[in-house]
């Protein structure tokens, strides 16, 4: 990477864009391109908007994004500032407001651009995807302007509420100490990659994967900590329809604060515990990640026929 933007040759976008059937870009409030991959059904019943999670990137969700399809959906996953192939410092945004914001406006470009109007839309989040998903439905009418819309449920992945770890307290330290001089300063986030899940196949095509890093920055770390907490604490605020899946033995983001949440919410809120599965629900081995996908879909299913 040069300048610590994403920069990409034809044969770097061939190997990662993968079998989706389209992608684009569009313009972040602050002039900054963001980048997204889609895998659309001539005859979608419902769209979803996913967020990946920290480091990694849209491509990916080729194999979920085609059981989204084949359940009847439209899949768009976008490429969050700093990761992908969007632009900006790896790892990096200035604020975590700011990621909200770049989420309503792709849920805005989204409802414009596809071909079946008025379906559901639907909202999906890994890991740092989905605490940005939770905390953006929990303030969603402050976005609605931007948006256009509103989404019908929410589904969340090993959500980032808090860290499995507690983290080093020099890394903290040096965070609240720069944040406010120096928020793009980097450190590597020091998760093991065999932490994240138990497929040897997706772990070896991470160790190839060029749009892969493992950076995060002062202001992102500060923000998701201090917003996923938040999160917890107003989860009785909760009014949309929600799904919220963890892996019992996730050692990168906690269980306990999804059970948390999930225990602080009202009855709009359904929790699956996944046994012996790791942090990556999706690219756990194929038994579990079929479970996890069919979980997704039946519940979707279910979500649409109670909009009829």
């Amino acid at each position: 990477m040069e300048n610590a933007e994403s920069q990409m040759n034809e044969t770097d976008t061939a190997k990662t864009l993968g079998q989706f059937s389209s992608h684009g870009f569009f313009d972040a409030s602050d002039g900054l391109q963001l980048h997204y991959r889609a895998c659309l059904n001539d005859s979608a019943e419902y769209q979803l908007i996913a967020l990946h999670g920290l480091g990694e990137h849209s491509g990916r969700y080729k194999w979920f994004a085609e059981q989204i399809a084949q359940s009847g959906g439209n899949f768009l996953c976008l490429d969050l500032r700093g990761h992908g192939k969007s632009q900006g410092l790896r790892g990096h945004s200035p604020s975590y407001e700011q990621l909200l914001d770049d989420l309503a406006r792709f849920i805005k470009i989204q409802a414009e651009q596809s071909e079946q109007k008025n379906i559901p839309t639907f909202l999906l989040g890994h890991s740092l995807g989905g605490g940005i998903a939770i905390n953006y439905t929990l303030q969603e009418e402050q976005y609605q302007d931007i948006a256009g819309q509103k989404i019908q449920g929410l589904i969340a992945l090993s959500p980032l509420l808090k860290l499995s770890f507690q983290p080093p307290a020099w890394k903290l330290f040096l965070a609240r100490k720069l944040v406010k001089l120096m928020p793009s300063f980097s450190l590597k986030r020091g998760i093991k990659p065999w932490l994240l899940t138990r497929n040897k196949a997706i772990l070896a095509d991470q160790e190839t994967d060029p749009l892969m890093h493992d950076m995060v920055s002062a202001a992102l770390t500060l923000g998701f900590l201090e917003n996923g907490e938040k999160a917890v604490q107003i989860a009785s605020q909760l009014e949309t329809p929600t799904l919220l899946l963890h892996g019992e033995e996730d050692q990168v983001t906690s269980i306990d604060a999804s059970k948390e949440f999930a225990a602080g919410t009202k009855d709009v809120l359904e929790f699956n515990a996944f046994k012996d599965c790791f942090h990556e629900l999706l690219n756990e081995p194929t038994e579990d990640r079929t479970k996890v996908s069919q979980t997704i879909c039946q519940w979707i299913s279910k979500r649409l026929q109670a909009i009829d």
